[in-house]
């Protein structure tokens, strides 16, 4: 019994991972009294993970996910809208094995004043 239970806990162990939150955005093109619908975007660089949100004013939808998941239609047309746009050309060479950290640091510095991202270590199964 005792086996059985280490191999479950085995699987399902967590990993403490750096999160960058590189880009937040809100949807610019509602009617009014539409649901205001803000979306956002963490990468681990060194994990090579996206970390993706979507929040209606009700829910919040959230997912770490593999590069090439974030790149499928769902998400990259989310990702594909003018304030987060710059994403996806670093999003496609990240997932190309390109060690895009300095690059997508560099970019967010230039939209956000010289400023760095907020960054944060979530747990989370690799």
């Amino acid at each position: 019994m005792q086996i059985g239970r280490r191999r479950k806990r085995a699987r399902r162990a967590t990993t403490p991972v750096l999160f960058h939150k590189v880009c937040e955005w809100q949807r610019n093109d509602r009617d009014p009294g539409d649901v205001v619908t803000e979306r956002g975007v963490w990468l681990a660089f060194t994990a090579r993970r996206v970390a993706v949100y979507e929040f209606d004013g009700r829910d919040t939808h959230a997912a770490v996910l593999q590069l090439d998941e974030v790149l499928g239609s769902t998400w990259q047309e989310k990702i594909d809208e003018a304030p987060a746009a710059w994403l996806l050309t670093h999003l496609e060479r990240f997932a190309s094995g390109v060690d895009v950290r300095r690059a997508v640091l560099d970019d967010y510095a230039l939209r956000h004043g010289g400023g760095s991202p907020p960054t944060i270590e979530w747990a989370i199964r690799l």
